[in-house]
This record gives C-alpha cells, structure tokens and sequence, in this order.
C-alpha cells in the first residue's frame, strides 16, 4: 500500500488526469444515460468547460465563482439547471486539475 501511495505522490500529474478523466466519464454518463441529452451534445460542453478552465485557471477565486455563478443562473433560465451543474462540476475538476498540473514540486 505504501508504495502505491509513494507513486501517486511522485506522479501527482497523472493521477489528477485520471481523476478528471473518471469525473468526465461519469458526468457524460448521467447526462446522455441519465438526463436524456445527445452525446454529441454533452461532449462539446465538456470540451468548453475544459477551454474555459484553461483560460481561467490562473484567475483569482472569485471570478470562477461568478463564472459558476452565471452558468447556474443561465441553467435556471433555460430550464436545463442540471445538466448546468454537470458542467460546472467538470469547471471545476478541470480548474483544478490544471492547478496540480503547473505547480512546482
């Protein structure tokens, strides 16, 4: 067991893009099996959740909030308030995913 510990520590990056990967997985998941979205549809909000935490994933606190903060209200509006979530979710394990990912060891 120790050693497996030691090698995630050591391969910290591979480990947050497996992670990321699994919650992708899921949330395309129960968004195409469970909500009854096209899949098509679901993996282009994937890939521009993921453009956007790219882009953002060195800005401060608060503007991911506001960004989350918008995307929920937009989910509200549109009626589609889970689905929005999903993807504020896959936001934020992408955000933080590229934050393991240029840390200094």
């Amino acid at each position: 067991m120790d050693r497996v510990i030691a090698f995630l520590k050591d391969n910290y990056r591979i480990t947050a893009a497996a992670i990321f990967g699994a919650v992708a997985l899921v949330m395309i998941l129960i968004a195409t099996l469970g909500l009854g979205y096209a899949a098509v549809a679901v993996c282009f909000l994937v890939v521009i959740e993921v453009l956007l935490a790219s882009m953002l994933h060195c800005a401060e606190l608060w503007i991911h909030a506001v960004l989350i903060l918008a995307e929920i209200i937009a989910g509200i509006i549109l009626g589609k308030l889970l689905l929005i979530i999903l993807c504020a979710v896959i936001y934020a394990a992408a955000t933080a995913v590229l934050m393991f990912a240029v840390r200094e060891d």
